[in-house]
């Protein structure tokens, strides 16, 4: 097995499936044809270096389930899987489960 990290602020993610059903049942047309911006955190950089030298750890860590901008990083393939490798800028929140509160 490969171990990949990710360098500076860059963020390793794997896609979460779009859903295909409503919580009703109800089906939503077309939505596997698109890509989720949906994802989990795979791996995560050492962070970013502000312009006075300071490091700049990232906010988020491997396992949270994230938001990401749809058309932002490179999709890459590891080990025949594909993830989606995007800087932390392009994440826009972090979604948290009432399960896990």
């Amino acid at each position: 097995m490969v171990k990949f990290k990710p360098i500076g602020d860059r963020v390793l993610l794997k896609r979460l499936k779009n859903e295909t059903t409503t919580p009703n049942g109800i089906i939503i047309p077309g939505a596997s044809q698109t890509r989720s911006n949906q994802a989990v955190v795979v791996a995560v950089g050492k962070g970013k270096v502000s312009d006075k030298g300071v490091l700049m750890e990232p906010l988020v860590r491997p396992g949270m389930h994230v938001v990401a901008a749809k058309n932002s990083g490179d999709e890459i393939k590891l080990e025949g899987k594909e993830f989606w490798l995007v800087r932390e800028h392009d994440i826009m929140y972090v979604v948290e489960h009432e399960e896990d509160q």
